[in-house]
């Protein structure tokens, strides 16, 4: 029998592998091989690049697409053309790829292989990236980021920062105009973040440019006619901007935070953190099915999520979903890493900005289908998409073909999840139920329970302590600026000179009190952290003790009652047969 055809479509993810220079028919080296995953797959199909081009259905069983950010335009529309002529399609997604590093993520200008144009010549511009909303739209999903509450979550940042300025900026309004004007383009964002918000309750999209409108530019613009030391600047940049800035910047571009783990043995570390998610061990993880239902765990590596736009006409049926909870959420892409620069080695910075979720679940993968027009004639789409493209890494292949180790024993289906969506999309099922069978992994749930209490309670204690500092650094805030306020008007008897050189001594005065005040205040907030951490630690310390001596202790018993049972039979055989004389009384 002849094998189905698999389109693997060329991206900037060398899926396919890149052969090596050669000269006058010898080989030089330096190409990479394919990826594990297609090399899986050309033993089930006859696995082809498709570089674009017009795509029919019936030229290809199912296509297969990494990374489509890294199309341009041209090639993006061939994708979406072949989606809308019915071809069943496998689209991988990742906002940031973790182990296949070599690939840009969806946030991420297209890397340039081209050589610059010689010493002091500018590097070669970056290729076009194709607009990847054209492909959202088509399948009736947002993608990372649901609008309304990225929206929403925008406009209380704003309402936050205005509570904030009216609270230290009041004496300052009436005698700069750069403040007055502070205050106006502040007020005007606020009522746009509210028109876009009718916007979407009408179901009409907000574009790049209109989520661009809502950054703080404009209020930066706006106290520029103050000097670059002005202390009222400083004072409005440094303490009011920057923090929301920093928090506005991870609405979009993100990632997942889930610190569940069914292996206790692999622990949360700097090197196996948060965002390194696993989907499994709740209900509703897989969708019901023959391609999902069986799995027990896979591992994400920085996955993105994806949302159903209410407008569609067509299905999203969720494939994979996160656990969720109290302690999940999402983690800003702006600040993610640390180092990288001057030879110092890239690492996962340890204050990137983490921001809470709502306790439910996040969608990672889904399917999507439904009945589209293109042209004039009537197609059924059918697609998977997958928000990352990790779980097809080489090193899963690997753990699979030699095993756990006993170091780092872990042990996920991403292999079988990887190739069961292949099959489904290309009809191909002889594999599914073999594949699925494995042996079952059972994890310790009501142990795992008391242990994800013990973190809940320890992130509460931190989260509150944090809360606490920031309330009194906020009122610290206050009474720095009407001390300065109190010094701006003391400005009558005194030239212009004079009154700027009083303001910023007085002013760096009350900053190096502040900074104090800070660092008393953090220090106190760590050594409450460093003890609920403690805490945590010995309370997941005394649940794995008494699971250990009740591994001891409780397998005996079920053979000792019976050893009792056996006894008591053979003791009242004996008497049952025995003399009556020869009894002892």
């Amino acid at each position: 029998k002849a094998k189905k055809k698999l389109g693997i479509f060329a991206t900037d993810a060398p899926m396919m592998g890149s052969a090596g220079m050669g000269i006058m028919g010898f080989s030089m080296g330096g190409g990479t091989p394919a990826w594990e995953v297609v090399s899986e797959l050309r033993k089930q199909y006859d696995v082809q690049e498709v570089t674009g081009g017009e795509i029919k259905k019936g030229d290809y069983d199912a296509i297969m697409v990494v990374q489509p950010s890294t199309l341009d335009n041209e090639k993006l529309d061939d994708l979406i053309a072949a989606i809308k002529a019915g071809v069943p399609t496998a689209i991988f997604e990742d906002p940031l790829p973790l182990i296949q590093g070599s690939v840009t993520g969806t946030y991420e200008p297209r890397r340039n292989n081209q050589q610059g144009g010689g010493p002091g010549q500018p590097p070669p511009p970056a290729p076009e990236k194709g607009d990847l909303s054209k492909l959202w739209s088509l399948l009736g999903v947002h993608f990372n980021v649901n609008p309304t509450e990225r929206l929403e979550a925008i406009k209380n940042e704003l309402l936050q920062l205005q509570t904030s300025a009216n609270r230290s900026l009041a004496p300052a309004r009436g005698r700069f105009t750069e403040v007055g004007s502070f205050f106006t383009k502040l007020n005007d964002l606020i009522k746009k973040t509210s028109e876009y918000e009718a916007r979407l309750n009408a179901n009409a999209p907000l574009s790049s440019s209109d989520w661009s409108s809502l950054s703080l530019t404009s209020l930066r613009d706006s106290i520029n006619g103050l000097d670059s030391g002005h202390p009222i600047r400083n004072f409005i940049e440094q303490k009011l901007l920057d923090p929301v800035d920093t928090k506005l910047k991870g609405l979009e571009k993100r990632i997942l935070r889930d610190p569940y783990t069914p292996t206790p043995k692999i622990p949360r570390s700097d090197n196996f953190p948060d965002e390194f998610i696993y989907v499994g061990g709740k209900e509703n993880s897989f969708l019901e099915g023959p391609v999902t239902s069986e799995l027990q765990y896979c591992l994400f590596t920085c996955p993105g999520s994806l949302y159903e736009n209410p407008s569609s006409t067509l299905t999203f049926k969720p494939l994979l979903k996160t656990r969720g909870g109290s302690l999940s959420g999402t983690t800003s892409l702006d600040n993610f890493w640390t180092g990288g620069v001057f030879g110092t080695p890239r690492r996962f910075n340890p204050d990137r900005t983490l921001y809470s979720g709502s306790n439910l679940s996040e969608t990672i993968g889904a399917s999507i289908g439904g009945t589209i027009q293109d042209g004039n004639q009537t197609n059924q789409i059918n697609v998977i998409l997958i928000a990352d493209i990790d779980v097809l890494a080489d090193p899963f292949f690997n753990i699979r073909s030699r095993g756990p180790e006993s170091d780092f024993p872990l042990d996920v289906d991403n292999v079988t999840l990887s190739l069961n969506l292949i099959d489904s999309l290309a009809k191909e099922d002889r594999l599914l139920e073999i594949r699925n069978r494995r042996r079952l992994h059972r994890t310790l749930q009501e142990f795992e329970k008391s242990i994800e209490e013990a973190r809940e309670f320890a992130t509460q204690t931190i989260q509150n302590a944090e809360s606490s500092i920031q309330k009194i650094l906020q009122e610290e805030n206050r009474k720095l600026n009407e001390a300065l306020a109190e010094v701006q008007n003391s400005q009558s008897n005194m030239t212009q000179g004079q009154f700027m050189q009083l303001l910023q001594t007085e002013a760096a005065k009350l900053q190096k009190n502040l900074a104090k005040r800070e660092r008393e205040l953090r220090q106190d907030t760590n050594t409450k952290v460093k003890a609920a951490e403690r805490q945590r630690d010995r309370k997941i310390k005394e649940k794995q003790e008494f699971i250990q001596q009740m591994s001891v202790f409780l397998p005996p018993i079920p053979l000792l009652i019976v050893a009792l049972i056996v006894f008591s039979r053979k003791r009242k055989a004996e008497i049952d047969g025995a003399v009556g004389s020869r009894l002892r009384s």
